[in-house]
């Protein structure tokens, strides 16, 4: 069933803007930009984690995104980004 994967990559994206809004890749520039869109993305985040697991709660997939999930309902950015790319 491809839909809980689905949910899982928009709740890793979401991630993505938590995550940068804690200023770890981009410093101070980039958390100024990301921080007006750090709430909302924290609470889709969630919401498509609850799906998702709702969904597929023994899979591989759900074991790898537990941790994220449980640092974004505990108010912790996730531990790392999944889509974001530096360039040179």
């Amino acid at each position: 069933m491809i839909e809980p994967d689905l949910h899982f990559l928009m709740a890793q994206a979401y991630g993505d803007i938590v995550h940068l809004a804690a200023g770890d890749e981009y410093g101070e520039s980039g958390r100024a930009k990301y921080q007006p869109e750090a709430a909302s993305a924290r609470t889709r985040a969630i919401e498509q984690f609850r799906i998702a697991f709702g969904s597929a709660n023994n899979t591989r997939q759900a074991r790898e995104a537990w941790p994220d999930a449980w640092r974004l309902v505990a108010g912790l950015p996730p531990s790392k980004t999944h889509f974001l790319c530096f360039y040179d």
